[in-house]
């Protein structure tokens, strides 16, 4: 994406137009959307892969790495095909915002756009952010509930020791935390 679609963007901005054409527009808008709905799974996948490592632990000992590469493999072909559904008459890719970058058209009514943008935010908002919440609102649950199950197991330490593991725990669970509301966040942001 970095590579092979910001210059693009780079050069129409100082030259305040659009200069690549049409044919420039749909490269740029495939190439764009493709890199950012195929990260927004992959942010999810990860997501996944996390919780069964986490809390489902005894299942990610048996866990192959054939499942892995089918699973992302899966993500790409789909995202192919949502990407490449506007040059084959489900919606178009447009030009976005002043005139200066190319994008999926989200507000035109022609070929069909408010279906292909409402099946576009369940796929890749909803169901990814739903997803992700679950995910690591589990790990962080699963956290707490160990954090709280090894202090318990410490109280027979003296107490300057004690409060001291428990302001590590806390620091722990609270990075956690912020973790998970930075990951949510940014698949969003994609």
């Amino acid at each position: 994406m970095a590579t092979f679609g910001t210059p693009m963007v780079v050069i129409s901005c100082f030259n305040k137009l659009w200069l690549f054409g049409e044919s420039g527009c749909t490269y740029y808008g495939f190439l764009m959307s493709f890199g950012g709905l195929s990260s927004i799974l992959l942010l999810t996948i990860i997501s996944v892969d996390r919780y069964i490592y986490v809390v489902k632990h005894n299942l990610s000992k048996h866990q192959s790495t054939i499942p892995i590469i089918i699973t992302i493999t899966v993500c790409f072909l789909m995202t192919f095909g949502f990407t490449i559904s506007p040059l084959i008459g489900w919606n178009q890719y447009t030009y976005a915002g002043v005139g200066t970058s190319c994008a999926i058209d989200l507000v035109g009514e022609k070929n069909n756009g408010q279906s292909f943008v409402l099946a576009l935010c369940a796929i890749y908002f909803a169901l990814p952010v739903a997803v992700m919440i679950f995910a690591y609102g589990s790990i962080y649950a699963k956290v707490l509930k160990d954090s709280k199950a090894k202090l318990g197991y410490s109280r027979r330490k003296d107490v300057a020791l004690q409060r001291q593991e428990f302001r590590k725990k806390l620091s722990m669970e609270q990075e956690l935390a912020v973790t998970v509301i930075i990951n949510i966040g940014q698949s969003n942001i994609k």
